[in-house]
Formats: structure tokens, sequence, C-alpha cells
């Protein structure tokens, strides 16, 4: 999870990208940028799942990058 800060931005910079120039600002307002960027940082969920797993397991396993940095991830968000 070194890179958790480039979740939280890229998500912020899109979703004000289409604050800005498809949504506009009255309808879609600023704390909804800070509800989206700590929602940005979902994909790292599989390391907290990790240290369980391991945990209870007593393997060292790495699952990150496994089932939340695929395609997978972002279709299911989409559909819900």
């Amino acid at each position: 999870m070194a890179y958790a800060v480039t979740h939280i931005i890229l998500t912020i910079v899109v979703l004000d990208l289409f604050r800005h120039y498809v949504f506009g600002k009255k309808r879609f307002p600023r704390y909804m940028l800070v509800i989206g960027g700590i929602a940005g940082l979902a994909p790292d969920i599989d390391v907290v799942l990790t240290w369980v797993y391991n945990f209870f397991t007593g393997a060292s396993t790495n699952l990150h990058g496994l089932f939340t940095h695929s395609l997978l991830f972002p279709i299911i968000f989409v559909i819900l």
C-alpha cells in the first residue's frame, strides 16, 4: 500500500473533472469529492484481507492486486 495516495488523488482528480465539465458544481457538491477519494482506497482492501488471512492461517501469502486491481472490481462497483 505504498502508493495509496495515488488511489486517492487520481479518484479526486477524475471526479473533479466530471464535477466541473459534466455535472456542474451545483449538482455535484465538493464533499462528494472527499467521499470519492476515500472510496478510491477500495482497491487496497485486499491488503487488510491479506493480514487477516495470514493471521489465521499462519501462511505468508500476498493477495494484493489479485482481485481488486483487476477489471472485475470496477465492473462490480459500476453495476452496484
